[in-house]
């Protein structure tokens, strides 16, 4: 199913159903690609949808990222952490006030997604796909998140420290979005040091001008 999974991320077939129908014709390309997921009979289209959902993707990604290190095909010593933002299905919006009043004032629309802002992208309608990965040669994804856009990135860093490979990782560079004193500590404990844009004021002292200086260095 990983494979499965690859083929169609790697031919950006849009649907499972579409993968299936992909799969189904008889060509000399499509047969290659169907040997190559393993799959010598194709499966059920339905037992397809049941498995591609129960498929834990954030532990094979974190799987996969922490084989890629151990391997020496990746290098893990600087990880780079920001988000994407993704629109909802159909890119319907619901608007705040309906969200507010629980109104649903159209149909197809997505009611699980939020308005999220980015600077980048200014206010979409939508989810957020939080992602880590390595700053070498070969950037490979080491862990990743999923939430609504409307949750703030910091909240979700955690989340992508913890599956990263151990005692590999020295630094996350990350945005301004990150420059929060309880990500330093916990990036701390875990033997990693979080560079991130920091602001220097006249006011600015003890462990936060240490950051601001090191931030400010040649190794920063």
């Amino acid at each position: 199913m990983l494979r499965c999974f690859v083929v169609k991320i790697w031919m950006r077939i849009p649907s499972n159903n579409a993968l299936h129908y992909y799969l189904s014709i008889h060509t000399r390309h499509n047969s290659m690609a169907m040997r190559a997921c393993g799959l010598y009979n194709l499966t059920d289209r339905r037992t397809s949808d049941r498995r591609f959902k129960t498929m834990p993707v954030k532990e094979m990604i974190s799987n996969m990222g922490k084989r890629f290190v151990s391997e020496g095909l990746a290098d893990a010593t600087i990880v780079a952490a920001d988000i994407s933002l993704i629109h909802a299905k159909n890119r319907r919006v619901w608007h705040k006030s309906d969200i507010n009043n629980s109104m649903v004032s159209r149909s197809r629309i997505d009611t699980e997604a939020r308005w999220g802002f980015a600077k980048t992208k200014s206010w979409m309608f939508g989810y957020k796909l939080h992602l880590s990965c390595s700053t070498g040669p070969l950037v490979v994804s080491l862990s990743t998140d999923f939430s609504t856009a409307n949750v703030s990135d910091n909240q979700m860093y955690c989340n992508r420290i913890e599956p990263l490979p151990n005692n590999t990782v020295r630094y996350v560079a990350t945005d301004l979005g990150y420059d929060d004193h309880k990500l330093y500590d916990f990036s701390k404990n875990h033997g990693i040091t979080l560079v991130c844009p920091i602001r220097r004021y006249r006011s600015t002292k003890g462990k936060r001008l240490k950051l601001v200086q090191f931030y400010k260095s040649d190794a920063g």
